[in-house]
């Protein structure tokens, strides 16, 4: 073959290459498919049905209406106790007095700790217990977690404020002396379960001796960054009898719901 002849086929080949590229090119999609980013149309999430909480603010905005130091709704998952919390100016306003007349009543009403607010790290409530009536008082009830057994259906407890429901989940079930004489020091120094906040080092100590105290170990632990609500009555026998020992229950918070 001569010179001419391959030369006018090396161009041929060439040429007939170049329109197959041509046209791949042109026709891609077609033979080849494409890779190009399809978007895809907007699926919305499936729909989160809204709890109506109104019920938490009708019952605050009722209360509060009836007596302005009304400050929550204290109350058991459960049922087991379900009370009106007032924010007291000391520790004798409420300790008999009928929340909603302001008349003297010996059952009295549960109260905040004077030195707390809602804002507080530790929420003290203190409440009656008389279960040699017939009517259980207020915090009577609260000796039920003496009893291991009954802790998994009592153990959350709601406050429900103004505007938001903290939930907590009870941590510490325990008895504690009191000296009503002393009044600089009725308990243990280091043990104050009133105190509103703790020092890092002062919480360790009173939670460690409190895990020398309590009937049982819930696994429920609190730290330095956690809040919680106190919860006091008294300690009596069968013949009404007030001992010179108190019965507490301290429980962490564990959520917050926005109400409104």
């Amino acid at each position: 073959m001569n010179k001419k002849i391959k030369i006018t086929l090396i161009v041929l080949l060439i040429a007939a290459i170049a329109a197959v590229g041509v046209y791949a090119y042109i026709h891609r999609e077609e033979l080849f498919g494409t890779n190009k980013v399809v978007e895809q149309p907007f699926e919305d999430d499936e729909e989160v049905e809204e709890v109506d909480y109104s019920w938490a603010y009708e019952l605050y905005d009722g209360n509060k209406a009836i007596n302005g130091d009304y400050i929550a709704q204290f109350r058991f998952e459960s049922g087991l106790i379900d009370e009106p919390v007032m924010a007291a100016e000391n520790y004798d306003e409420y300790l008999h007095t009928n929340w909603q007349t302001m008349e003297y009543d010996i059952n009295g009403t549960v109260f905040m700790d004077p030195n707390a607010t809602i804002d507080s790290q530790n929420i003290t409530l203190y409440g009656h217990n008389r279960s040699w009536w017939a009517q259980p008082l207020m915090f009577t009830k609260l000796h039920t977690l003496e009893d291991q057994s009954k802790y998994e259906e009592n153990k959350y407890i709601d406050m429900i404020f103004e505007n938001e429901i903290r939930r907590y989940q009870v941590a510490h079930v325990y008895n504690i002396p009191i000296d009503e004489d002393n009044a600089e020091h009725p308990v243990e120094e280091g043990m104050e379960y009133m105190f509103t906040s703790f020092s890092k080092e002062g919480l360790e100590y009173y939670l460690n001796r409190v895990s020398e105290m309590e009937y049982y170990d819930t696994g429920v632990e609190i730290g330095p960054d956690d809040r919680f609500l106190t919860l006091q009555t008294c300690v009596s026998d069968v013949n009404g009898v007030v001992s010179g020992v108190r019965f507490i229950v301290v429980a962490k918070e564990i959520e917050t719901i926005k109400i409104r």
